[in-house]
């Protein structure tokens, strides 16, 4: 990873992890709202979502959501260097994971990345032109290189910066879901 955005990475998760519960909360609530009236994901059946860490936008609420309303969601699952997609019918049946973020049961169905109709990807900074840095390990990279479907990310205004260069292998967002600045 290049100095550039490693500087970015801890500028952002600095940012990040200052804001307050309140605007948190806030946030969140502006990215339910955004995220379910965004057409890629609104008319999606199969969506990805991912389990949030701490002071991360909470998926949580959203993860029920597609489930209430009848999608089918899956969540990703560390299998070795790969990432995988595994479809669950309620949080409850998470499992501690990769990096202790919970991730369904290895016995979990499989859904193919091709099947998925709309993936949610987390991050720490995005630009404009939806280019991503993440936590630097490449897992959604190389999990969704042949991915043709809309990849969504949600985000704090802390998170946008001006420019990042992408390296060959990242895959830039279709759509970057930015909560209201309060």
């Amino acid at each position: 990873m290049s100095e550039a955005k490693r500087a970015i990475r801890q500028s952002v998760l600095s940012a990040r992890a200052a804001i307050d519960a309140a605007a948190r909360s806030a946030y969140d609530a502006s990215l339910r709202r955004k995220l379910f009236a965004l057409p890629a994901f609104h008319h999606a059946r199969s969506v990805a979502l991912y389990v949030s860490l701490p002071d991360e936008p909470n998926t949580a609420p959203l993860i029920d959501a597609a489930l209430a309303t009848g999608k089918r969601v899956a969540l990703p699952a560390v299998a070795g260097e790969t990432l995988v997609f595994r479809s669950i019918a309620s949080r409850d049946e998470l499992v501690d994971g990769a990096y202790r973020i919970p991730a369904p049961d290895a016995t979990a169905p499989e859904i193919p990345v091709a099947d998925l109709d709309a993936v949610v990807a987390p991050g720490v900074a995005f630009d404009r032109m939806g280019n991503r840095i993440g936590f630097g390990g490449g897992y959604f990279d190389r999990a969704l290189a042949g991915y043709r479907g809309p990849v969504i990310a949600l985000a704090y205004p802390e998170q946008i910066v001006p420019k990042i260069v992408p390296d060959p292998w990242d895959r830039a967002m279709t759509a970057v879901v930015v909560a209201d600045r309060l």
